[in-house]
């Protein structure tokens, strides 16, 4: 099996607990809740539990919303300043 090394999630680390973010980075990534269980050496629902709380604490309804804000909350974090 190859590991994946997921975009850091760091625009959300006071929303979401450090296992919150390791499974959040991972959806992001593409990767199943079995394969994230699998990687993280934990249960798939273990795996359904973090993410249905990082979707709760993110305000989204699906893996696609997820990733879509993960991306746009990295990519403000990486724009300099204007001015």
């Amino acid at each position: 099996m190859t590991s994946t090394t997921p975009a850091p999630v760091t625009a959300v680390a006071a929303e979401l607990t450090p296992r919150e973010q390791a499974v959040a980075a991972r959806i992001a990534a593409g990767l199943s809740n079995q394969a994230i269980a699998e990687e993280l050496g934990v249960s798939v629902n273990t795996i359904k539990t973090l993410a249905s709380r990082s979707f709760t604490k993110l305000g989204v309804h699906n893996r696609v919303q997820l990733a879509n804000t993960l991306h746009d909350r990295s990519a403000a974090e990486t724009q300099e300043p204007v001015g």
